[in-house]
């Protein structure tokens, strides 16, 4: 078969299209939409996928292009890239034509006229004339275009009532004709990209061999979370589309979505698949027995099928360690699990002399190890056996794969605003898998505790208390983590003692996940009249491949952000904004450091202004300490730790976004002396204390989270 090839007409086509943002999609509106579907809904979710899928597909052609260090010249991802380009192409110019009436026309639900929908794009490429070209005039017209600075969704009921409104109106018998060939349009893409995962894993391996490299370096790490993130929500949607018009109504079902996913029974499933590939792998008459612990009435509205992808590479890593452990000789000896614990591959080659248990007598497996564990092709398994293993899997389920069943999980999990995280459990030589998703979280919200109790608002009568809430550079992080420390965690030391801070900062929130997911409920209801607020996002909102947090920084991240300004001095409290901290950014020709937050930071000056509301420019000036250190002073700030350094990091790590405890002491120090110059009411600033990371505090995992 030929090779599909990208004409210089196609790159322009591909560039403009890349040039426009992608638009977030939540999974109450997907739910909200599809519930009743009708030939009017589904036109409508044709017309804003036959907008959105080209800018995804563009976003990742025109990102396969520009790999750094020679990986976009693989053969394997050139291919990837051409399918990438091929999915564009044929979206473009091969959309289904209908013909439509006027009176039809009219009868669709206009846009306008509702307050939320499918979310609307701020412009639409295929409204210029010259991007036109191939869609035919007799497509069912693509709806108005909203422009920057025009207000966006704000309310999810309204949108039942837009489905409703085309649920009454009648359709011709060509727009359902168009709905069947735009769905089976959808379906050859999906077909088509089956093999992405394995064939990015070949591409990597053949760049592994080329460069003579050991393990895949961050920026390829990242780069895959990236691409398989935007992957798996190009999947979603398409899945979604194609099953609201091809499957049967289900009570508790609307596309692929379950209203009432049962935990217990999709847990139970992963079990016994797991099992069965265990036992079929090592030829085993009954594999390690695992005991749910799990309400069987425990329901929430999910994926099925993320969660279950998710449960399976846990337990599939968790009877292969036990099996190794043990021997497949020893089937009586297995252990009965009673929770979700699975060992991590041994690094030590002399694991047999390593007695369990022993806490004196530490295997490098006993470390937290989940930078390894959770990256991409970190595995057992050799180059050669891997190759083979990726040429042959055929989306089998091998007992060893090839290194991306965990970190693909954690991304499934990451995609609704869920985590998954390692914790090494030192002694055992096992660590602890937790998975929670974004509709869990939300349940567990009545349980959220800020502070100790009635009287946490202030810690003596008179003293305001501090709460902060941002992202993981404010974030106050625990023992398993030092000695990562964010800046909120390091600020009670520049405060006076009578002031109580609740820093309520979430690891990988954006201004929209933080609220959707219920996290400024328990922070609102514990501010008191005077009490100070300190809100820094930004971050995360710029993440377009993550719709639970993507915000656009002129529309929707000055809509979070004013609801966090008007809830609080609703409550009588002061607010004060905090432009993102800058990332250790230097140009690569020997310049000073750069920005890199876009027009986030600009966004959150311009609402301070409109606002009168107090502004610390922490990208202004963590930028400037940057420019002050240079590139090599400044990595004393971040995270950098050499293989050894530290026992939660064996291997090292250089992260230019966190802190290392040095670094977030030093960026409280400017946040605090920028408050005292600010003169907030009754705030007060320890100026004669000295502070060094000895003064730091790392929780327990789980003590005072919000």
């Amino acid at each position: 078969m030929s090779r599909f090839r990208i004409s210089g007409a196609l790159w322009d086509k591909i560039h403009h299209f890349a040039s426009f943002p992608q638009t977030g999609v939540s999974l109450q509106q997907m739910i909200l939409f599809g519930q009743h579907p009708s030939q009017g809904t589904l036109l409508k979710a044709s017309q804003f996928l036959s907008e959105e899928l080209p800018i995804r597909l563009s976003h990742r052609v025109v990102e396969l292009e520009s790999l750094p260090d020679g990986l976009s010249q693989m053969p394997s991802i050139e291919k990837v890239k051409e399918w990438y380009a091929q999915s564009f192409e044929v979206r473009a110019h091969h959309l289904p034509k209908t013909k439509t009436t006027k009176r039809h026309r009219a009868e669709a639900p206009d846009a306008r006229s509702r307050t939320h929908h499918l979310p609307l794009r701020h412009a639409q490429p295929v409204s210029r004339p010259a991007d036109a070209r191939g869609t035919g005039g007799d497509t069912p017209d693509p709806g108005p275009t909203v422009h920057a600075g025009e207000s966006r969704n704000k309310r999810d009921g309204v949108w039942r009532d837009e489905a409703e409104d085309t649920d009454r109106a009648e359709y011709p018998p060509e727009v359902h004709e168009y709905n069947e060939a735009f769905t089976q349009l959808l379906q050859n893409i999906k077909k088509r990209h089956d093999p992405t995962v394995t064939t990015v894993a070949q591409g990597v391996l053949e760049w592994k061999r080329k460069q003579k490299a050991g393990r895949i370096g961050q920026s390829i790490q990242e780069w895959l979370d990236r691409f398989y993130m935007s992957r798996i929500g190009i999947r979603f949607l398409i899945g979604q589309h194609v099953a609201l018009n091809t499957l049967s109504p289900h009570p508790d079902y609307v596309g692929i979505i379950c209203t009432r996913a049962n935990v217990h029974d999709i847990c139970h499933e992963a079990i016994e698949n797991a099992r069965f590939v265990c036992e079929e792998h090592y030829a085993l008459f009954k594999g390690p027995p695992i005991q749910l612990l799990c309400p069987k009435d425990l329901t929430f509205a999910y994926v099925p099928g993320h969660l279950s992808h998710i449960c399976f590479e846990l337990l599939k890593n968790s009877l292969r360690a036990v099996v190794e452990r043990y021997g497949v000789d020893n089937e009586d000896a297995f252990p009965r699990s009673r929770w979700w614990s699975w060992r991590v591959p041994r690094i030590s080659p002399s694991r047999s002399q390593m007695k369990e248990g022993d806490p004196k007598k530490r295997d490098p497996a006993h470390m937290d190890v989940s930078g390894l564990v959770l990256s991409y092709l970190y595995t057992t398994m050799s180059d050669e056996g891997l190759e083979a293993n990726i040429e042959s899997s055929d989306f089998k389920a091998p007992m060893a794969g090839f290194g991306y069943g965990l970190p693909l999980s954690r991304l499934y999990a990451r995609f609704f605003g869920g985590d998954l995280r390692l914790i090494s459990m030192d002694g055992y030589g096992t660590a602890f898998v937790e998975s929670r998703a974004a509709a869990m979280i939300r349940q567990e919200q009545a349980r959220a505790i800020v502070g100790d109790g009635p009287s946490a608002g202030h810690a003596e009568s008179g003293w305001p208390t501090v709460f902060i809430i941002g992202d993981s550079t404010a974030s106050t992080w625990t023992t398993v983590h030092a000695p990562e420390t964010g800046w909120g965690q390091a600020l009670p030391l520049f405060l006076d003692r009578r002031h109580r801070v609740v820093n309520a900062a979430l690891s990988g929130a954006s201004s929209k996940s933080f609220a959707e997911a219920g996290r400024f409920d328990p922070v609102l209801s514990a501010i008191r009249p005077g009490d100070v607020l300190l809100v820094s996002f930004g971050h995360n909102d710029e993440k377009v491949d993550i719709p639970t947090h993507y915000t656009e920084p002129w529309t929707t991240y000055q809509e979070y952000l004013t609801g966090y300004l008007d809830g609080a001095h609703g409550k009588g409290a002061q607010v004060v904004l905090v432009t993102s901290v800058e990332r250790r950014r230097f140009d690569s020709a020997g310049g000073g450091p750069y920005t890199t937050h876009g027009d986030y930071s600009k966004s959150m000056r311009a609402l301070a202004d409109r606002r009168d509301v107090p502004l610390v420019d922490l990208a202004e000036l963590s930028l400037r300490r940057w420019k002050q250190l240079g590139k090599e002073g400044s990595t004393e700030y971040f995270l950098w730790l050499k293989p050894g350094e530290s026992n939660n990091y064996p291997e090292g790590v250089e992260d230019d976004t966190h802190f290392s405890g040095f670094g977030a002491i030093e960026v409280a120090r400017i946040v605090a002396e920028e408050l005292e110059n600010m003169e907030i009411r009754d705030l007060r600033i320890a100026r004669d204390s000295v502070v060094s990371e000895k003064d730091l505090v790392w929780p327990e995992p789980g003590e005072g989270s919000v």
